[in-house]
């Protein structure tokens, strides 16, 4: 039974399979249709030749002007990383030190100039070699270099040559315009270092300081302005009466207060440097523990720089009672809504074109030049002791020093700042004390004689 049972299962492993599930030969096999898809035309490549590398022989600035300007674009959307490039580091100081636009503007194109002539992009490449170099060519670079538009194409080599074809008294800047540049480099430096950026050990700007060749005291080389000489300057026409805005050195019966009017005054009371009043805001006459003064500090239109490169904090100056009775309190009150803001919004500078470009006259005040130096000469026959506007500064400076009721503190605090040799006397005289008080102030600018 058990055999029986082992066949069957053997005849049942060994049935033929039907004839649905027999394989089908290969050469009866159905395959899929191949369905051709044309390929998709590739792009045509468009070959770009690459950017040359930025070097010192093909730098220009304009190229550098694009750098910056991205610089500025990202700092001003919050998009900069604290990356070590000049341009990067310059417009993060510009914030953070709130440059006026025309002091970043000068700031900046200092230092491209110094990029130009060194080729250094980067502050951790900056080596005391380079600002050798950048000392030197500022000697011997044109004068009126970036004054053309066409000027801003040209490679350092293109400058250069162009000073070798140059009459030698045409090239070279100025020694207050190089000591500009130096402070510029200074300040760049002293921000990367504070970034932690790593920068070559020893290097020293204070080096490439240019000196002053003559051997006249500090005080002797501008000329002051003497009492008589004052009253002679203000008995001119246009303080007196003049025929019109357009003759103002004719005298007649009208009175125009406006910059040319205001300006040399304020200047002659207070002290002040040129552009300070000049840019002045209206509203910056206002009153101080009940004495109408002057609020000296930094806005849009200029910024507010001591006599060592040094940026000094805002200064409050008493108005002299002369100016309030010829009415500049009035004047103020009407400009506090114009719309500049300015005491003076006709000594704003005027855009004018030059080579197709518009470009701005270089500081606030100096509109004010040809008027004053004209005044002078017809006031004082001919000017022999070449007084100018900063000549009313010295003026107040010195009339100060020898009024022995007028504390040194108190000239340094209106004047704002501090002539002294001695240390311990400085620190005595400018930290270990408080602001003087404003009634001090106005005693000592009271002191000052009425000018007509």
């Amino acid at each position: 039974m058990l055999d029986a049972c082992r066949d069957q299962a053997k005849d049942l492993l060994q049935c033929p399979k039907t004839e649905a599930e027999q394989p089908k030969p290969a050469s009866t096999l159905q395959l899929p249709a191949v369905v051709n898809i044309p390929e998709k035309p590739k792009p045509k490549q468009i070959e770009v030749a690459a950017a040359p590398p930025v070097s010192v022989e093909n730098l220009t600035t304009q190229l550098l002007r694009n750098m910056h300007d991205a610089a500025q674009n990202a700092r001003a959307t919050n998009r900069a990383s604290y990356s070590s490039g000049i341009a990067d580091v310059y417009w993060r100081m510009a914030q953070t030190d709130e440059f006026s636009e025309d002091v970043a503007k000068q700031r900046a194109s200092d230092l491209r100039l110094f990029s130009l002539v060194t080729g250094v992009t980067d502050v951790t490449q900056i080596r005391q070699f380079h600002l050798s170099l950048y000392r030197d060519a500022l000697g011997k670079i044109p004068k009126n270099f970036l004054r053309s538009a066409k000027d801003a194409d040209l490679t350092i080599s293109a400058v250069m040559a162009r000073a070798n074809l140059n009459n030698p008294t045409t090239n070279g800047l100025s020694a207050s315009t190089m000591s500009r540049h130096f402070k510029s480099l200074e300040l760049l430096l002293k921000r990367a270092k504070s970034e932690g950026h790593t920068l070559e050990t020893d290097l020293d700007v204070s080096l490439l300081k240019p000196k002053v060749k003559a051997n006249t005291p500090a005080h002797k080389r501008r000329a002051v302005f003497r009492p008589e000489e004052v009253k002679q300057v203000f008995a001119h026409s246009a303080w007196q009466g003049c025929q019109s805005d357009g003759r103002r050195h004719a005298p007649g019966e009208n009175m125009i207060r406006d910059a040319k009017f205001w300006v040399p005054l304020i200047l002659t009371y207070t002290g002040a440097r040129r552009a300070e009043i000049a840019g002045l805001l209206a509203e910056d006459v206002a009153t101080v523990a009940g004495i109408p003064c002057f609020h000296i500090r930094a806005n849009t239109y200029r910024g507010i720089k001591g006599e060592g490169g040094e940026i000094e904090k805002s200064r409050i100056i008493p108005v002299h009672p002369h100016l309030i009775e010829l009415g500049l309190l009035d004047h103020a009150s009407s400009h506090v809504t114009s719309p500049t803001g300015l005491l003076c919004p006709d000594i704003l500078p005027k855009k004018r074109m030059k080579d197709g470009h518009q470009r701005q006259v270089a500081k606030i005040g100096e509109s004010l030049d040809d008027f004053w130096r004209k005044s002078l000469h017809l006031s004082l026959n001919g000017n022999p002791r070449k007084l100018c506007m900063h000549s009313l500064r010295h003026y107040v400076n010195h009339s100060f020093i020898h009024n022995r009721d007028i504390h040194e503190v108190t000239r340094f605090d209106i004047l704002g700042h501090v002539e002294s040799s001695d240390a311990a006397r400085s620190i005595n005289t400018t930290t270990y004390r408080d602001e003087t008080d404003v009634k001090e102030k106005l005693a000592a600018i009271a002191s000052l004689p009425c000018v007509f």
